[in-house]
């Protein structure tokens, strides 16, 4: 049963009679987000202030290293986003960084780093000119902008390919605009082979490209599912930590994820349980995980997450803490019933 708003209610024939489960949320912080947060400010303020000597010495360190957050995000990826202005912003910005990406590339013309960057500004730019609406409401001079601008974000990501240095970001940059372009399956796929054959453990490919295959986009039901299977199956990649990502990415298109789509809790779960025992510190993680297996109906697993919690309360992962509650007192009012069968 899914609450009016889209939010996701426990199942009442599990709800223990009596008086309620205690549960007092505490309002938490997840400290990933801080260090996230630090390393976007200090690579943005690089940026800001043309300093292209340490930004290339930075991203070919984090490269070399596949560094990561501690919420197992790649740094790399950290870099690119930090650069990317709000699509709300001012034409001046987005002019602006058109300006700083040119001399950067005039300073560092073999810099994989500032092709790749380049390139992603154009996506976001393309992006900026199209808008999020439905394809109806965008007019004929955004359509061209859109169109135009992706042909620039090609064109930068053409001469990348041909530098010595290679970064895995090129292919999610790449991802990014056939989407938008709307290539066909086998293009895509091709894409994502190259990907795989360079760095198959940069999940960052597989958000993307699952995304891409919603039906929503270009795929049909059970195609992003499938995809995330093949990607778990992938030598050398992450298993099933990777199709729990891609569950992570895309369960923010459903109510229910896994009672809408054909992904697996099972398969899910081992993934989850894979990631927090990697990156114990994200409070997100352990915060999202705790979610997914309310909605699957796994109160079991639903409590563990919550043991592990300890009542903290991270807004992000929740509907509100309405909702936090409620599930905690089902995870906890199921063992209850059980026991007193």
């Amino acid at each position: 049963m899914l609450l009016a708003l889209g939010a996701c209610q426990p199942p009442a024939d599990e709800v223990a009679s009596g008086q309620p489960i205690s549960v007092v949320p505490v309002l938490t912080e997840d400290p990933v987000d801080e260090i996230v947060s630090r390393f976007r400010f200090k690579t943005r303020s690089l940026f800001n202030k043309r300093d292209f000597g340490e930004l290339e010495k930075l991203a070919k360190q984090i490269r070399e290293d596949k560094a990561v957050f501690p919420h197992g995000g790649r740094k790399i990826f950290g870099i690119y986003s930090s650069f990317e202005p709000r699509r709300s912003e001012p034409e001046s910005l987005w002019q602006l960084h058109d300006e700083i990406y040119q001399q950067w590339l005039e300073e560092y013309p073999e810099s994989v780093t500032a092709h790749v960057a380049y390139a992603n500004f154009w996506v976001e730019y393309a992006w900026k000119a199209r808008g999020g609406g439905y394809a109806d409401t965008v007019s004929d001079e955004d359509w061209a902008l859109f169109y135009e601008r992706l042909a620039k974000a090609q064109e930068v990501l053409d001469l990348a390919s041909d530098l010595s240095e290679q970064d895995p970001h090129w292919w999610r940059v790449s991802l990014q605009v056939a989407m938008g372009d709307g290539w066909d399956a086998d293009a895509f796929d091709q894409l994502v082979d190259d990907g795989h054959a360079y760095d198959p453990t940069y999940w960052g490919i597989d958000t993307i490209r699952a995304f891409s295959l919603l039906p929503r986009w270009y795929g049909e039901s059970g195609d992003w599912e499938a995809y995330a299977e093949s990607v778990a199956r992938l030598p050398d990649g992450l298993g099933d930590e990777a199709y729990a990502r891609i569950v992570l990415y895309t369960k923010r298109y459903y109510d229910n994820v896994f009672r809408e789509t054909d992904a697996s809790w099972p398969q899910t779960k081992r993934g989850l349980d894979q990631i927090i025992r990697k990156y114990p510190e994200s409070l997100s993680l352990l915060s999202n995980a705790a979610r997914l297996a309310c909605v699957a109906g796994d109160a079991q697993a639903a409590r563990k997450y919550f043991n592990l919690l300890n009542q903290r309360y991270y807004d992000r992962a929740w509907e509100s803490e309405a909702e936090y509650i409620d599930f905690y007192r089902w995870a906890f009012a199921a063992k209850k019933q059980r026991l007193l069968k």
